[in-house]
Formats: C-alpha cells, structure tokens, sequence
C-alpha cells in the first residue's frame, strides 16, 4: 500500500484541471496545501473548480492570529510578560524556544488557508534549527536570543506566504532575507564569517556552502575532485567573501529592523566584509560574474542575481515543489516545465505553484482506485497531529488570551506543547518542529532512495499508529494534558451541517472517511463500520443517537464514536496522504 512503484501520467503544467473537484480531490488538495483539515472545508472546495479553491487557499490571507505572540510561563518563576520583546530573565530558555513552536503550531491548525504549510514548505528548503542552538562567537554569547530568533525567523517565513503590496514575493527575495535572518546567521555560522584585514584565515564557508549546495543552485554530481556540476569548492570561498561582514547584534532588540518585513534582521558590518571584486568559476555564466558592488548590500544582490541566473537553480526549487506537493517520484518533462515558469515569472514561486496544483498532473497522482496507492505520500507527524486536531475537533488547553492565568498558560505550554508535542508523540514519531537533526532538514524531504519512508522506522510506527488510541484518552498520554478528542462533539459538528444525519450509521462513517486520501475497499470499510458500531445495529445506533439529542446524555452512544475516531487514526490510510 505505501509503495511508490508507480507510474504517473506524464502532462504538462499548461494543462489544466477542469470541472468541479468534488469531495475526493477536494480533499487531496487540501491535504497537500494546508494544515486545516475539515469536513466543512472539504465540502465548500469540492463545489468549486480547481481555478476557484486553489485560488481561495492561496489569495486569502491567513486568518488573524489564534495566539498572537508565544505564551510561556514555569511554575516557578518567570511571568507571563512579554518576554518576546522585553528583556526578562534568561532562564528556560530551551522552553521558550518550543513555546515559538507550539505558538506557530496553533495557528496553523487554525488557517485553512495555504499559508503555513508553504511556510513550513520555506523551512524545509532554508533549513534552521533551535535545537541545541547556542549562538556565540565574536566575543558574544547570544543563547538567550535564540527564542527570539526563532520567533522572528518563523514570522519572516509566513510573511514570505503573504501577497505584499499586491506582489508575491519571491524566491530571490526569500534567499536575500534568509541570509540576513538572525537566526540563519547563527545556525550556520555566518556571524562569524569576518575578513581580519590580512587574509582569509578568518572566513567561515559555512553558510556560503550551504547556501549553494542545499538553499539555492544544489550542487549536481561531482565531476572532478573539487568540482561539481554547478560549482566548484572555489566558488564557495569566494560566496562566503561576498557573504563575510554580515552578523548579529549584541542583544535581539538592538539589531537592525527589516523595512519591509518590519522584523529584526542581521546587520552589515563593512569593516569585517572582504574587500574587492569577487570572481567566480565559469560555472557561473551570464551577468554578474564577477560580482560587484557598491557596497555590502549591492554585492549581496548581484551574488543572488547571478546564482538564480542559472538554469539548474529553477530545476533544484522546481523539483523540491514537486517531491513536497506532488510525488516523490519525478516526472522530469513536467518539472522541467515548472522550472521554465519559474524563470519566466522571476521566481515567483507561488504564482508557479498555484499554477502546478491546479494542473491535470496534480489531480492524476489522487486516484479513487483503493487498489492503488499511486502519488500518495506519507505523512509527516506534523500533519498527522494537525489533520488529527482539526478534523476531529480536539479540545486544546483553553486559554484566554486577553487576560492569559498563568495556570492555563502552563497547560498550554508545559503539558500539550512539551510533554506531547516534543517529549513524547514529536521525539517518538522522530520529528522535532522547526527542530531538524541536520541542516540537510528533515530525512523523508531529501533522503535518497527512500524519502518519506524515512517516517517509518521500528521505533517510530508504534507511536503514529498508536495516535488515535492515545489522543482519544487524554489520560494515556499524559496525566492532566488537558487536550483530547471529544468524539461526542465531533459527531455534533457533523450533525449541524447541511444535509448530514449522523444518526445514520453509514452517513457519519462516510463523512468521517473522506480523511483518507482514497476511497478505501468495501471489506476496510465495512471493518471499521464493525468497530464502530460493536454489534450495534444501525436502527439501534439510529435510536441511541436520537435518544441522546432529545435527553443530552451520551453515555450509550459515546464508546461508538470514540471507537470510530480511534479506528480511523489508527488505520494505514490515515498514514497518507
């Protein structure tokens, strides 16, 4: 069922899908481009062509902020202040840094638009990470900033999803702003990239490595020792001079703030910054090469010019839109296509991507065969929690953000936010959010041969397809997580919408299946109808739940529902998308 030897049809982006999408390739694409899973979402986009919902998700901004800044606060001391912006005590910073995380996590369970999952998409591609993260060097010791940081840096990329001044904005933009990210500066060394006025023994090739190899170009197959197909070691000295004098400010609230982004960036520092004209390899071909400038910015513009002048630049963004929306495996011609509009459009990659989902090719890899798993994905564990939350409708810590009580503040972030989302269900299934274990990023986005099969490891299964059974019952988690399922009020939602009788045993258990990516056999289906109903008959389920909306009291028909959920995150299907 997970293999992927499959055969894609082969189309061109040009070619587009037509007609409404109805439930099942609704579905598809809201799983591929959003975090928010619903029945009501999957039936508003299944009414409307693939033109209309794309648009829709895309050119609707994010709703307002569920939480508008991270909540932290420990038991034994730190308030509930402002501790983003304020200069408070350094303590638990680990902490704050997963409040960032669950902050960003709640608010993206919350947008069903596209927003945060092209946002987490950016994070795959300009890969940071919190973890471990101690920012020093130049005689500072920045640890303390790094909840800051990353607070910043996690808003720069869900700004880089938003329609600015009625432009998108683009991947040439993206990699210029990366660079000068506080965060990015830190994680991979470029805060300590300076020129000591003699030579380049106080160059740091960190980032200029990786923003060749992993951010921007990729570096093709070696050819030669020191030789790639689109670069050379030589050009990453020489990116990494284009790139020195470019670093962190003493504390967060003193560095430099972004004009258009209105976040706190990286500073220029001209007396650290390699002087003179920079030359590269003729791997390089076209204009700026060899990059000057005027000064630190202007060189740092013409160094990004001249690498997205390169075609292999639009091949590498263009196959990495296509492995995390599309396939793992590649249609070279259709991806070669993407890589040319890409171009054309100066990198717009939004522009590219809405036009990518709404192509015949998107819709191809959904197939209703229950036979044939075709373009499907595994799921990360990220999606897995946020379809799980929203779909069903889970109880989360309740807050009032307004006049936030320390106490919720604490379930909030010491019991749903570290204990699951990190110490248990996030280490268990193996991701950490906005924690990967390399700069490479997360192993099932670029790990050859496998890729998202990486998911699946002997200590990781047990955990994503224990999910349901635990998130059902708060109590097997975590003593007092103070967030579950409540199936009874799931059944409810449905029950309220246009033309949906959850009294109708094979109406809710359709309803509730549309989760899965595919229509599943008549024997899975019935299996989990058997689960559900536990020899219930359906008249019986029909009276029980009648008997309920007339009295209130739930007690005979909750163990069915609960059972459902449990059935169905519990169930290979749900493992894909």
């Amino acid at each position: 069922m997970l293999s992927h030897t499959h055969t894609l049809a082969m189309a061109s982006l040009a070619v587009q899908q037509t007609g409404v999408l109805g439930p099942l390739l609704a579905g598809h694409l809201l799983r591929r481009s959003s975090f928010h899973m619903s029945k009501e979402r999957i039936e508003q986009l299944a009414a409307l062509t693939a033109d209309q919902a794309v648009d829709l998700l895309f050119d609707t901004a994010a709703p307002a902020p569920y939480m508008v800044k991270p909540l932290y606060a420990h038991q034994s001391g730190d308030s509930i202040d402002d501790w983003i912006d304020n200069s408070d005590s350094n303590n638990y910073e680990t902490n704050k840094r997963r409040a960032v995380t669950v902050w960003w996590l709640r608010n993206a369970i919350f947008d069903n638009t596209a927003h945060h999952k092209v946002a987490f998409f950016l994070h795959t591609t300009f890969t940071t990470s919190h973890e471990g993260l101690s920012i020093s060097g130049m005689g500072q010791n920045l640890t303390r900033d790094v909840s800051r940081y990353l607070y910043d840096h996690v808003r720069l990329l869900n700004w880089c999803t938003e329609s600015q001044g009625g432009s998108n904005v683009g991947l040439k933009t993206i990699a210029r702003k990366i660079t000068l990210d506080n965060l990015m500066l830190g994680y991979l060394n470029n805060r300590q990239n300076i020129y000591n006025g003699v030579d380049e023994s106080g160059l740091n090739e960190n980032y200029a490595r990786e923003f060749l190899e992993l951010f921007t170009i990729g570096r093709g197959d070696q050819i030669a020792p020191g030789e790639y197909d689109n670069y050379t070691e030589a050009d990453i000295t020489v990116a990494a001079k284009v790139l020195s004098g470019f670093s962190t400010k003493d504390r967060r609230n003193l560095s430099d703030i972004d004009p258009d982004t209105g976040i706190y960036s990286g500073t220029a520092f001209p007396s650290t910054h390699f002087p003179g004209v920079k030359t590269f390899s003729n791997k390089f071909v076209g204009p700026n090469n060899p990059v000057t400038g005027v000064d630190m910015d202007e060189e740092l513009d013409n160094f990004i010019e001249m690498v997205f002048h390169q075609p292999a630049t639009a091949l590498n963004y263009a196959t990495k839109l296509y492995r995390f929306f599309f396939s793992i495996e590649l249609d070279p011609a259709f991806i070669q296509e993407v890589a040319n509009d890409l171009i054309a459009n100066n990198y717009d990659y939004i522009a590219t991507l809405k036009k990518m989902l709404k192509s015949a090719h998107f819709y191809s890899i959904c197939n209703a065969d229950p036979n044939h798993a075709n373009g499907n994905l595994i799921k990360s564990p990220l999606e897995m929690l946020t379809e799980a939350i929203s779909f069903f409708r889970s109880d989360l810590p309740d807050i009032d953000f307004n006049t936030p009580d320390k106490v919720d503040v604490y379930k909030h972030f010491r019991f749903f936010g570290t204990n699951y989302l990190f110490n248990s269900f996030g280490q268990n299934a193996g991701m950490i959010l906005f924690g990967p274990p390399s700069v490479a990023g997360y192993p099932p986005y670029y790990q050859e041969p496998i890729f998202d099969r990486n998911w699946y490891t002997p200590g990781t299964i047990p955990t994503r397809f224990g999910l349901g059974q635990k998130w059902v019952n708060d109590s097997n988690i975590f003593p007092n997580l103070h967030t579950s399922i409540d199936a009874v009020a799931y059944a409810d939602y449905l029950d309220a919408l246009p033309g949906i009788d959850v009294s109708n045993a094979d109406v809710i258990l359709d309803k509730t299946l549309c989760l899965f990516p595919q229509a599943i056999s008549t024997d899975r289906r019935n299996l989990i109808k058997d689960i559900f109903l536990d020899n219930l008959s359906p008249i019986n389920w029909m009276i029980e739940w009648n008997n309920y909306k007339t009295s209130g009291n739930a007690t005979a028909g909750e163990p069915h529902l609960r059972a459902l959920v449990v059935a169905v995150l519990s169930a290979h299907e749900f493992q894909l998308k």
